[in-house]
């Protein structure tokens, strides 16, 4: 047993060091050492020393009084009630009773005192003792509270080898990740006890013992440390922000809805994801972006752009409609506090942000409330969304069998415009309890000393502040243009960076493929469009996914086919022409040496006849055509 009961096992309460050990460790009283039970046998007058038996022991053991526990409660349940919850005439016996020992305490003659202070106190002068023994544990007037007759809360009747038998089956059975019930540890417990012979443990007496554990061990070991932190872990300290725009919180959610398509169809499309920015000392949504593409680069600078611009400029971009309310909040900000994603931790983000002199920072790992804010505003806003049509709600059981595809009736535009409707006349009028006032008077009344207000920025500064932020390659500028993707893109201003020996670094926006942009050392942004006039708009990763399926599409297997039989085909091809090179490399060899070989050799003289001239061969002479000799 090396895991220990946490609220079974109580230590000492601080501020009661001078507790001893005869009054914790008193004896009978069941404890716990280095995992095992065991019964306090004697307690001598010590402060540090108590003999102990162990459970299937017979050995009587001293053990140190701080290496030991106390398995059940103190039972002394008055010590821990609040001062004003005792009757007044409980505590006025017991003041009686405290001026009374500190009488005893003073006085030379104790017995006399104590005689005394039985007759004052109407009682028997054992009880006066035993009153001092209390006293002097603890000098406190609640101490000596008068406590309620019958069994003390928390007291405990198993004997020792039932007990151990509870502990080890609760420890190895209940505590543990696959999370059994608590019908099933008392099943465990009823067996071992059957296979000791020994009498079953009631079943309310486990369910008791399993409320006594500390529930954040019990989440500890059934559920994880990570969840046993998350609910359990104290999170002093929160952020602070004083004027608007000091402090911005970022954050993407995907959205607990299904939208539909644009066209004629409106066939659902799927979940979109939902990018929120709100400014910590006021509690106002700042900026916002919405897309089906997953979180990027690109998603943070769309939100970042609509934090900074006016929203009366921001609505002419998106194409929403601000109804008339009054939205002021945009302009520059100082601090972006973000978690730790890893489209957050991009190079291109990182430059962005120290470009237009933001200071990003990221919450500390693992400690989500850090991030309070835009956490709270991300559920308030899913809480509110979810009773539109073709909500998906937070759960399958919440669903409750609804066909969500079915219900489904926004697009992305229309979803848009509940949001900033939403946003504008609900969230930013309504009182906010972590300020306890709304918003957009938060707003107005910390921004009212700030002497200018956010102007709209031209066309080329929004492009330059949207580009800043956007993912980028390294690719040099050839004569054909920026080879990108398995496409080319080209410029006419681009003819001045030609075939300079060096790459430039070439940012684009992954939700179109149709262009790249390229900023020049002036700090123009240069939009290079594509050669390819037939390209549709689509993302980066649609374009791949369309070449990988344009590549595999088809009469698949007869292409293969063709392909094995063409490289066969050219295979033996060379294979003949070796063999025929090599064939003639032999023959012409073996001619060479024949040649080599008869000039080397003495040619024989045929003896003349009178009759045969003609047959004598003379080497000298010039043969006629088609009348050579061959030997």
């Amino acid at each position: 047993m090396d895991l220990i009961f946490r609220s079974m096992c109580q230590r000492a309460p601080l501020g009661r060091t001078a507790m001893s050990a005869n009054a914790l460790f008193f004896e009978g009283r069941t404890v716990v050492w280095n995992g095992h039970i065991g019964e306090v046998v004697e307690n001598p007058d010590t402060l540090s020393e108590v003999l102990v038996r162990l459970v299937g022991e017979k050995v009587i053991r001293t053990m140190a009084a701080s290496d030991l526990t106390p398995l059940d409660s103190l039972d002394e349940t008055n010590r821990d009630l609040p001062l004003a919850a005792v009757e007044a005439d409980e505590w006025d016996k017991a003041a009686k009773r405290a001026s009374a020992c500190r009488e005893i305490e003073a006085a030379c003659d104790k017995t006399s005192a104590v005689a005394d202070a039985a007759k004052m106190l109407g009682v028997q002068p054992r009880t006066v003792w035993r009153i001092q023994k209390r006293y002097r544990t603890d000098s406190k007037v609640s101490t000596l509270v008068s406590r309620k007759p019958g069994p003390k809360k928390g007291s405990r009747f198993l004997s020792l080898e039932r007990e151990a038998i509870v502990h080890d089956v609760l420890e190895e059975s209940y505590l543990k990740r696959e999370r059994p019930s608590a019908g099933t540890a008392t099943n465990d417990v009823e067996l071992e006890c059957k296979r000791r012979q020994l009498r079953p443990v009631c079943a309310q007496t486990i369910r008791n013992r399993l409320r006594a554990i500390d529930p954040k061990y019990v989440m500890q070991k059934r559920q994880g440390g990570k969840r046993a932190r998350e609910k359990y872990k104290p999170v002093p300290g929160t952020l602070m922000a004083t004027r608007p725009m000091e402090l911005i919180e970022i954050d993407h959610t995907l959205a607990d809805i299904l939208l539909v398509s644009d066209d004629a169809t409106r066939k659902v499309v799927g979940r979109p994801w939902l990018t929120l920015a709100v400014d910590v000392a006021t509690r106002c949504v700042v900026g916002f972006h919405l897309s089906f593409d997953a979180p990027s680069s690109t998603s943070l600078a769309m939100c970042i752009l609509s934090i900074v611009l006016p929203k009366d400029q921001l609505a002419r971009y998106l194409d929403f409609d601000l109804l008339g309310v009054e939205w002021p909040c945009s302009g520059k900000f100082e601090v972006l506090l973000t978690d730790n994603g890893r489209d957050f931790h991009g190079a291109a983000v990182m430059r962005g942000c120290q470009e237009h002199g933001i200071e990003l920072r990221y919450r500390p790992v693992g400690s989500p409330h850090w991030g309070g804010v835009i956490e709270r505003l991300i559920g308030t806003m899913m809480g509110r969304l979810r009773m539109l049509p073709g909500a998906t709600q937070r759960d399958v059981r919440a669903k409750d069998g609804q066909d969500v595809e079915k219900r489904a009736c926004l697009t992305l535009s229309e979803f848009r415009q509940w949001l900033v409707t939403e946003i504008a006349t609900h969230y930013h009028q309504v009182v906010h309890r972590g300020i306890n006032m709304p918003p957009i008077e938060a707003w107005r009344m910390k921004s009212s000393t700030q002497i200018s207000q956010p102007r709209e920025l031209s066309d080329q500064e929004c492009l330059r502040l949207f580009v800043d932020f956007l993912p980028y390659c390294e690719r040099p500028i050839s004569r054909v243009g920026i080879n990108m993707n398995a496409m080319r893109y080209w410029s006419d201003e681009l003819r001045d960076y030609v075939a300079r020996g060096r790459k430039h670094a070439i940012r684009y926006d992954s939700r179109d493929i149709r262009r790249v942009y390229f900023v020049d050392p002036f700090g123009k942004v240069i939009v290079v469009n594509c050669v390819r006039q037939d390209v549709p708009q689509m993302s980066v990763q649609e374009w791949q996914k369309l070449g990988a399926a344009q590549r595999t599409t088809g009469a698949i297997q007869q292409r293969i086919d063709d392909r094995i039989a063409g490289h066969d085909a050219n295979k033996a091809l060379v294979a003949s022409s070796e063999k025929a090179s090599r064939q003639a490399h032999r023959d012409s060899n073996k001619k060479v040496e024949r040649d080599k070989s008869l000039q080397a050799r003495p040619l024989p003289v045929a003896e003349a006849s009178p009759g045969n001239v003609a047959s004598t061969f003379n080497p000298n002479r010039v043969p006629t055509p088609f009348k050579i000799l061959e030997f």
